[in-house]
């Protein structure tokens, strides 16, 4: 067999070897050609001179996709959520833009399960983009799609404009891609005509309880990259201005040149430095590995809608409008003097300070009240700013510069600071804003509670050395702001930590410090967690001897944080002495930062009387105090007495799943300091016991001014 020159190239670029070319001529079919000899081989055909001396090329043979039958009841439910769509804003579930490079280069055939790289998007549209995640469930005629084909023209081609994901429009990208010719690749691909074309379509609905979704596939740099370089960030930095978290945006590169995608790289970062869901992907060049980049696409724009839905309603919630500011710009500028241009300025008249503040009353009922505080700067503070955009969005707050200002009006006195408030329109005015910053302040009340006795607890253990990092969570005050246009405004307010040496020891979806990804947990994934917790749930030793397995009564009885102080006897006997000899025998030990955050999370759940998790460790560990100094914490709950009650600690609360998860993935790093600090907690006493001795109050001195609450 004689190899061309051109054959060669096409099989290196396709990636077909030469033994399969000898297997086709021996076992393949042969087929009608008008040139020479066709023979089709697992998917690949192959063409040679009459003689079959010569090798003349290959390609993948075309993959046939099927049009699905749309019934009468089909169409009448997908007509009549098409009209919805138009005239009702609030029904859309998802708005998401396909932006298709339709270059010449993409007519390459380097892509293993397609004719072309073209052919290779439209396959993964259909397939995982809109007919599995109709079959899965996760997407229905509520979740709006649109193409947006980058070519040379100076205005980008919208293929399909705001369609329901149905049957419908897989049934449309199945025309488009069986017709080649309809949607040729050629010519030059031009970034900044798609992206404008982009943004008008995802703010053609102004509901804000859309989620928002834009994902850019292409197989090299643009065109227009030299001449509108900065014109495409800019474009990409309006839309994470505008929408931030609330926006998915992946950039998908097809090619081996990694060179090439330095662009869309780019994009990513500047998306992401606003906070928006950014990813850049680099797949391999096969059909499966695209369509898994847009499976990945549509399990974060599931993942939006589920953290902007109301667990009550099952309705999606509207996120506040506001403009974001460049992360990077509110971590590297320091601020000495603030502007009327870029902060709302509040004179310290208008301004109350208050220090959230907990105790049992007599019959040992946990109280709360907001005590009036001065500013943190005292008489010096004549004035609070506070940024007009955020620089930090999380699922259920938004991050705000703020600072304590002089008489002058301009010059910041005292530490950088950061104020928060929610992210999601509260329905219910003042009062849903009181109770907000109330969850917020129990739980890192709570989180405090349980620190204190985790550092206790350590330093009772002679197996644990003293140098052991501690736990620590920052304090936070409250700030009501009146505003003259406004009205009154609830901020919470607390030290801004250095950004730079700031990370994540663990989160609320079983993800842990060194993971390359986090965890995903389908269904038969979250049956196991949830098993491997029953597991831990159960096993008890009571008095007796004999074990205790009814998890109801064990839960419940368990209360030791919530319920004030536990039995703490001459009986209590310390793990170390059990497990691991006497203190002549074994050396104190020194557990690094990660385990100490890691031990803390088991902790709280075997603290709490298994009845509660913190976990979304965040902050910075401060090497001057040895102690990590920790922020925004999440709190699981779960009681198998009132399993009616969920979110109890807010929208990041996963209760009994959120727990399954942590210890799912906790197996792996649950170390020697876990069984240290988890062992030898012993039940609280009896709430007759506490009636018997008499109640203890940790209830602090009255103050002047105080709002008590229950």
């Amino acid at each position: 067999m004689i190899e061309t020159e051109h054959a060669r190239q096409r099989r290196e670029e396709r990636s077909i070897d030469k033994k399969d070319l000898k297997a086709a001529l021996k076992y393949g079919d042969e087929l009608e050609c008008k040139y020479g000899r066709k023979f089709r081989y697992k998917d690949l055909i192959y063409i040679v001179d009459r003689k079959k001396k010569r090798e003349i090329t290959c390609y993948a043979s075309r993959l046939k996709l099927k049009k699905v039958r749309i019934t009468s009841e089909m169409n009448l439910k997908i007509q009549a959520a098409q009209t919805k769509l138009r005239h009702k804003a609030a029904c859309w579930k998802s708005n998401t833009v396909l932006v298709v490079d339709t270059s010449g280069s993409m007519r390459a055939s380097d892509v293993w399960g397609a004719r072309s790289r073209l052919d290779a998007v439209w396959i993964c549209i259909a397939l995982d983009f809109i007919a599995h995640r109709i079959e899965s469930g996760s997407a229905d005629c509520y979740d709006v799609i649109s193409v947006v084909l980058l070519n040379d023209s100076e205005k980008a081609k919208v293929l399909i404009k705001s369609s329901a994901t149905s049957w419908a429009l897989y049934n449309k990208i199945v025309d488009i891609y069986n017709d080649g010719e309809n949607v040729p690749a050629r010519s030059h691909g031009f970034y900044v005509p798609s992206l404008k074309k982009a943004e008008e379509i995802l703010t053609l609905n102004n509901s804000s309880s859309c989620a928002l979704a834009l994902c850019f596939l292409s197989d090299g740099s643009p065109s227009d990259c030299g001449t509108a370089h900065d014109s495409i960030l800019e474009r990409v930095e309006s839309l994470g201005m505008r929408f931030g978290r609330r926006l998915t945006f992946y950039t998908v590169g097809m090619g081996n040149d990694p060179n090439e995608f330095r662009m869309l790289r780019q994009m990513s970062d500047t998306a992401k430095d606003y906070g928006v869901q950014s990813f850049f992907q680099l797949p391999s060049m096969s059909t499966s590995s695209l369509g898994l980049s847009l499976t990945s696409t549509a399990t974060t724009i599931t993942k939006t809608q589920t953290e902007m839905t109301d667990i009550a309603t099952l309705k999606q919630r509207k996120v506040r409008d506001v403009l974001r500011e460049s992360r990077k710009k509110a971590k590297e500028e320091v601020v000495c003097v603030v502007s009327e241009d870029e902060y709302w300025l509040y004179p310290v008249e208008k301004v109350t300070r208050s220090i959230y503040r907990e105790w049992l009353d007599e019959n040992r009922k946990r109280r709360h009240c907001y005590d009036i505080a001065p500013m943190m700067e005292g008489e010096n503070t004549y004035w609070v700013a506070m940024n007009k955009k955020t620089f930090g969005e999380g699922a259920e707050r938004f991050a705000y510069r703020f600072y304590e200002v002089g008489q002058d009006g301009k010059t910041v006195i005292g530490k950088p600071l950061v104020a928060k408030e929610s992210r999601l329109v509260l329905e219910g005015g003042e009062a849903s804003r009181k109770s907000f910053v109330q969850t917020f302040c129990q739980t890192q009340q709570l989180a405090r509670r349980i620190a204190t006795e985790f550092n206790e607890k350590m330093d009772k253990l002679y197996r644990v050395d003293k140098s052991t990092p501690k736990i620590s969570f920052l304090d936070c005050s409250v700030y009501e702001l009146d505003d003259n246009n406004l009205g009154k405004t609830l901020v919470l307010v607390e030290e801004k930590i250095d950004h730079d040496a700031w990370q994540k020891w663990n989160t609320n979806n079983g993800y842990v410090e060194g993971m390359d990804e986090v965890p995903e947990f389908n269904h038969e994934k979250m049956r196991s967690a949830l098993d491997h917790l029953a597991c831990i749930e159960v096993p008890e030793v009571r008095s007796g001897g004999a074990i205790d397995s009814d998890p109801v009564r064990l839960a419940c009885d368990l209360d030791a944080i919530e319920e004030g102080d536990e039995d703490e006897d001459s009986q209590e006997s310390d793990v170390g002495d059990h497990n691991y000899g006497s203190p002549l025998k074994k050396l104190a030990i020194k557990f690094s930062v990660s385990e100490v955050a890691q031990a803390f999370s088991h902790f709280s759940y075997i603290a709490s009387g298994k009845k509660r998790l913190i976990c979304d460790l965040q902050g910075v560990f401060d090497e001057r105090s040895n102690t990590l100094k920790l922020t925004d914490p999440v709190v699981h709950y779960f009681n198998y007495r009132r399993q009616h009650k969920k979110r109890v600690h807010g929208r990041t609360d996963r209760g009994r799943e959120g727990m399954a998860m942590f210890f799912d993935t906790h197996r792996d790093c649950c170390g020697h300091l876990c069984r240290l600090v988890t062992g030898g907690l012993r039940k609280s006493r009896v709430r007759s016991k506490h009636r018997q001795q008499g109640p203890k109050s940790d209830s602090p001195q009255p103050h002047e001014h105080k709002r008590e609450h229950d």
